[in-house]
Formats: structure tokens, sequence, C-alpha cells
């Protein structure tokens, strides 16, 4: 049997890095009040919109254009949304609302502004999302090298 992942099926630790440059990003938008051009270097940016890509077609009705990575993504952001929202939304199409809120955010960081009430409270959601998607992400690195690791042996 074969242990090889489809093209595009990751783990959170393929997002960490993003994850983590994202919650500091929105941490000082949050704090500001406000989105610079500046904000999200280009390749974050791209990672973090490929994110949410995958996320929407999967929460969407019709079939993705990779069905296991979209399905991948989806599991992954719906865990990192319990670290977002208190409570957690009750049914798919609650869920599927936030995910759009979080994605139209998103899609608005390319663009200068100041941040309305309803952004801010989405900015601080979205870095409550990042902050757990790079936990995750760790744990899950510092578990696939434990499994690894040579067994400790005692020496006679």
């Amino acid at each position: 049997m074969s242990e090889t992942m489809s093209i595009g099926v990751t783990g959170p630790s393929h997002w960490s890095f993003m994850a983590s440059v994202m919650a500091e990003r929105l941490e000082k938008i949050g704090s500001r009040k406000r989105v610079e051009r500046e904000d999200v270097p280009k390749g974050i940016y791209s990672d973090v919109r490929e994110l949410f890509r995958l996320v929407l077609q999967a929460a969407d009705d019709s079939l993705p254009d990779n069905p296991p990575a979209s399905m991948n993504a989806y599991v992954i952001a719906l865990d990192a949304m319990t670290g977002a929202f208190q409570p957690f939304p009750k049914t798919r199409g609650e869920l599927k609302d936030h995910l759009e809120e979080y994605s139209r955010f998103i899609e608005g960081l390319g663009q200068p502004h100041t941040l309305t009430p309803l952004e801010a409270q989405t900015a601080e959601s979205l870095r409550k999302f990042f902050l757990k998607l790079h936990q995750d992400g760790e744990s899950e690195a510092y578990e696939r090298r434990v499994h690894l690791a040579a067994p400790i042996t005692k020496l006679l």
C-alpha cells in the first residue's frame, strides 16, 4: 500500500510559516486599524489566497478543481476556526459565510484602506485563525520529527 499523498494534500505544517506571518501582520493591521500595501509580503499573500481558494471550493456545492487538496484545506481551516470563533458556527451555511468573510478581507489586503468596525473584528478573528493554524502546523512538524527519529536504546 502506497503512503504517497495526492498532489496538493498536505497537513497544517505546510501552511505554518504563512500562518505565523499572517498572524503577526494582522496584529499590526488591527492595532493601526489600517491596511497598508506593504503589510503582507507578496509570497505570503499568494499562499493565503491559495489556501482560501481551496477552502472555498470545498465549501461550495460544486466539485472542486482538486477535490483531495480542497477537502484537506477545508478540514485544516475548520480546525483552525475552532480557535477563532466562539461559539463555533452551527450550520454549514454559517460556516461558509464566515469563510467567505475571511476571503473578502484577505482580498482587501491588496489595497490600502482604513478598517471598518466589521473589518477590525474580522482581522482579529483571522489573527486567531492563523495563530491556531500555526500551532497546528508546529505540532504536526514536531510529531513527524519524533515519529521519524531513531528509537533511543539503552546501552549495555
